[in-house]
C-alpha cells in the first residue's frame, strides 16, 4: 500500500525544514509521535536537527533509525555530534535565528566562525543571519588595522572590505601606520573614518622632473589637496568626486598647482613620462581665469622645464581619423563604450 506524501501547503511543520521536508516527512511516518516534539521545539532545537540532517554522519541510518536518534537525543548533543569543535554557547545563540531551517552552507559557515578569533562577538547575535556571516568572514581576513578598530565600525562586510582596500593602498605608498592602533568605541564610525583620512592625507605625489617656479606652488599631498578644495570650494574635496582626484595625485597622473595672486588652482594631466597638458584651471568657486593669466602660468612652467602640449593629442588623433580615414563617422561600428572615447 502506498503511503500518501504530505503536501507542504497542508503541513506547516514541514515548511520549517525547507528542502529537508521530504526527509523529515519520511521519518515522521515511521515515528508519528515525533511530530508533537518538533511542533513544540524551540528555534535552537529546530536548527540543531536541521544541521544534523545536513551534515551529521547519519546517511547510513534507515528512516526508522534516524527518527529514533532525533527523538531520543538531546538537540545539544545532536549539534555537538555534527560539529564537535563548537563552543557550548553556539546552541544558545541559535535561539536568535528564528525557527526555520537554513541552507547547508549556512550551518558550516556559522560553525567555522564560532571557533574563530571573533567567536564571542559572533555568538552575541544571530549566528545564522547572512549579513553577519559575511561580515565576520570579511573581518577574519581583513587588514590588521581594520580588525583592531572593528568595534567602532558597523557590522558590514562591504565597509570592512573598503577599509582594508584603502589600507592596502596606504601600505603600497609607504605610509607609516601602527597595526596595534585602536579606535575608541565611543568615537564610532566617524572616529574610524578620521583615522583613515588622517593617513590618506599623508600620501605624497611623486616628484616632478622640473621645479615649479614661484609664485606657483605644487600641492604635494592628498591632505594639502583636500584643504585646497575647501579653500577654493570645488569638487577636489567632495566625498563623491574627491577620491578620484586624490588618487590621481598619488599616482602622478594629475599635478595640482596653486597661486595666491591671482588666486587659482590648476591641474596638469600627465600624458607621458614628463609631458603634460593643461587640464582644469579655476579660481574660488570655479570662477573663470583670464586667458592672459593662464598663458603666463603655462609660459612660466615651460621656462622651468615642463613639457606642455598646446592641445590634447587625443583630439588631434580623432580629427586625423575623421579627416584622413576612408570610413565615414556614420559608417563606423558602434563603440562598446557608447560614444567615441577618443573624442571625449
Amino acid at each position: 500500500m502506498l503511503v500518501p506524501q504530505p503536501s507542504l501547503e497542508r503541513a506547516p511543520l514541514l515548511r520549517l525544514f525547507g528542502n529537508l521536508a521530504p526527509r523529515v516527512a519520511a521519518f515522521l511516518r515511521c515515528r508519528p509521535s515525533l511530530a508533537q516534539k518538533l511542533i513544540f521545539a524551540p528555534p535552537e532545537a529546530i536548527h540543531a536537527v536541521a544541521a544534523f540532517l545536513h551534515h551529521g554522519s547519519a546517511s547510513h541510518l534507515s528512516e526508522a533509525e534516524l527518527a529514533e536518534v532525533i527523538d531520543t537525543t538531546d538537540p545539544r548533543k545532536l549539534l555537538l555530534i555534527t560539529f564537535p569543535e563548537i563552543p557550548p554557547t553556539f546552541f544558545g545563540a541559535l535561539r536568535r535565528s528564528g525557527g526555520c531551517a537554513c541552507e547547508p552552507q549556512v550551518y558550516l559557515r556559522a560553525a567555522r566562525l564560532s571557533v574563530g578569533p571573533f567567536s564571542s562577538a559572533f555568538l552575541g547575535g544571530d549566528p545564522l543571519l547572512i549579513s553577519r556571516l559575511a561580515y565576520f568572514e570579511a573581518l577574519t581576513n581583513a587588514d590588521p588595522i581594520v580588525t583592531a578598530m572593528h568595534l567602532a565600525l558597523p557590522e558590514s562586510a562591504s565597509i570592512v572590505g573598503d577599509a582594508s582596500n584603502v589600507l592596502r593602498l596606504l601600505r603600497a605608498h609607504g605610509v607609516a601606520m601602527l597595526d596595534d592602533i585602536t579606535v575608541p568605541i565611543s568615537s564610532g564610525r566617524r572616529g574610524a573614518l578620521r583615522y583613515l583620512l588622517r593617513h590618506v592625507d599623508n600620501v605624497s605625489a611623486p616628484p616632478l622632473p622640473f621645479i615649479v617656479p614661484a609664485p606657483y606652488v605644487q600641492i604635494g599631498t592628498i591632505g594639502a589637496l583636500r584643504r585646497a578644495g575647501q579653500i577654493y570650494k570645488n569638487c577636489v574635496c567632495s566625498n563623491w568626486n574627491g577620491p578620484r582626484y586624490w588618487l590621481d595625485l598619488a599616482k602622478g597622473v594629475d599635478i595640482f598647482i596653486v597661486c595666491d595672486d591671482p588666486k587659482f588652482i590648476a591641474c596638469l594631466h600627465r600624458l607621458a613620462d614628463d609631458h603634460y597638458i593643461m587640464g582644469e584651471i579655476a579660481g574660488p568657486s570655479n570662477s573663470s581665469i583670464d586667458e592672459a593669466v593662464q598663458s603666463t602660468f603655462v609660459d612660466a612652467l615651460r621656462h622651468a622645464g615642463a613639457k606642455i602640449f598646446d592641445e590634447d593629442p587625443a583630439r588631434s588623433l580623432t580629427r586625423l581619423l575623421e579627416r584622413l580615414g576612408r570610413v565615414s563617422k556614420s559608417a563606423e561600428p558602434e563603440c562598446e563604450f557608447g560614444d567615441n572615447y577618443l573624442a571625449a
